[in-house]
Protein backbone atom coordinates (compact mmCIF):
# COMPACT_ATOMS: atom_id res chain seq x y z
CA UNK A 1 0.00 0.00 0.00
CA UNK A 2 1.01 3.69 -1.10
CA UNK A 3 0.23 6.63 0.90
CA UNK A 4 0.45 9.54 -1.76
CA UNK A 5 -1.39 12.36 -1.18
CA UNK A 6 -0.98 13.17 -5.39
CA UNK A 7 -1.65 9.61 -6.23
CA UNK A 8 2.37 9.38 -7.57
CA UNK A 9 4.83 7.00 -7.24
CA UNK A 10 7.42 6.05 -7.21
CA UNK A 11 8.86 7.09 -3.86
CA UNK A 12 12.04 7.66 -2.24
CA UNK A 13 11.57 4.04 -0.17
CA UNK A 14 10.99 2.79 -3.69
CA UNK A 15 14.25 4.18 -4.83
CA UNK A 16 16.74 2.76 -2.00
CA UNK A 17 14.42 -0.85 -2.74
CA UNK A 18 15.85 -0.72 -6.28
CA UNK A 19 19.04 0.19 -4.92
CA UNK A 20 19.45 -3.15 -2.64
CA UNK A 21 17.86 -5.22 -5.63
CA UNK A 22 14.25 -4.99 -4.82
CA UNK A 23 11.17 -3.15 -6.24
CA UNK A 24 7.53 -3.82 -4.28
CA UNK A 25 4.30 -4.34 -5.80
CA UNK A 26 1.64 -1.45 -4.90
CA UNK A 27 -1.77 -2.92 -4.74
CA UNK A 28 -3.39 -0.04 -3.26
CA UNK A 29 -2.90 4.00 -3.08
CA UNK A 30 -4.19 6.38 -0.41
CA UNK A 31 -3.82 9.89 0.23
CA UNK A 32 -3.62 10.01 3.77
CA UNK A 33 -1.75 7.82 6.58
CA UNK A 34 -5.40 8.01 8.73
CA UNK A 35 -7.21 5.92 5.89
CA UNK A 36 -3.65 3.49 5.12
CA UNK A 37 -3.92 2.89 8.30
CA UNK A 38 -7.64 1.67 9.12
CA UNK A 39 -7.23 -0.15 5.80
CA UNK A 40 -4.14 -2.06 6.60
CA UNK A 41 -5.67 -3.57 9.51
CA UNK A 42 -8.15 -5.18 7.57
CA UNK A 43 -6.16 -6.34 4.75
CA UNK A 44 -2.54 -8.74 4.43
CA UNK A 45 -0.86 -5.68 2.66
CA UNK A 46 2.68 -3.87 3.70
CA UNK A 47 2.14 -0.26 4.63
CA UNK A 48 5.63 2.30 5.22
CA UNK A 49 4.50 5.13 7.75
CA UNK A 50 6.73 7.56 9.75
CA UNK A 51 6.73 5.98 13.12
CA UNK A 52 5.14 8.86 14.81
CA UNK A 53 1.58 8.11 13.13
CA UNK A 54 1.53 4.72 14.45
CA UNK A 55 1.01 3.75 18.22
CA UNK A 56 1.17 0.21 20.03
CA UNK A 57 -2.51 1.01 20.41
CA UNK A 58 -3.18 0.51 16.80
CA UNK A 59 -3.41 -3.17 16.29
CA UNK A 60 -0.63 -3.32 13.80
CA UNK A 61 3.03 -5.01 13.63
CA UNK A 62 5.70 -2.68 12.84
CA UNK A 63 8.96 -2.94 12.01
CA UNK A 64 11.99 -0.55 11.29
CA UNK A 65 12.96 -0.37 7.60
CA UNK A 66 15.98 -1.11 7.53
CA UNK A 67 17.33 1.72 5.41
CA UNK A 68 16.92 5.64 5.93
CA UNK A 69 14.74 7.63 3.97
CA UNK A 70 13.98 11.38 3.38
CA UNK A 71 11.43 12.79 6.16
CA UNK A 72 7.75 12.64 4.59
CA UNK A 73 6.19 16.42 3.62
CA UNK A 74 3.07 16.93 5.59
CA UNK A 75 0.67 19.55 4.25
CA UNK A 76 -2.65 20.78 5.77
CA UNK A 77 -5.30 21.33 3.64
CA UNK A 78 -8.77 23.32 4.76
CA UNK A 79 -11.64 24.50 2.64
CA UNK A 80 -10.94 27.72 0.70
CA UNK A 81 -14.79 28.49 2.46
CA UNK A 82 -13.28 28.54 6.31
CA UNK A 83 -10.42 30.49 5.68
CA UNK A 84 -12.65 33.18 7.26
CA UNK A 85 -13.47 31.35 10.71
CA UNK A 86 -12.03 32.32 13.50
CA UNK A 87 -11.58 29.24 15.60
CA UNK A 88 -10.38 26.97 13.13
CA UNK A 89 -7.96 29.40 12.47
CA UNK A 90 -6.82 29.09 15.77
CA UNK A 91 -6.73 25.54 15.31
CA UNK A 92 -4.68 25.34 12.49
CA UNK A 93 -2.18 28.00 14.14
CA UNK A 94 -1.90 25.54 17.01
CA UNK A 95 -1.21 22.79 14.66
CA UNK A 96 1.45 24.33 12.85
CA UNK A 97 3.12 25.54 16.18
CA UNK A 98 3.23 21.76 17.45
CA UNK A 99 4.08 20.58 13.67
CA UNK A 100 7.18 23.05 13.86
CA UNK A 101 8.19 21.91 17.23
CA UNK A 102 8.11 18.98 16.18
CA UNK A 103 10.33 18.97 13.26
CA UNK A 104 12.92 21.00 15.32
Amino acid sequence: MLVSPEGRGPTDVDARLAALGHRRTIAYRTPSFASALALVRQCDLVLNVPARCVNEHDGVWTEALPFDVPPVDVYLLRHERSVADAGLGWLVARLVAVAEDLAR
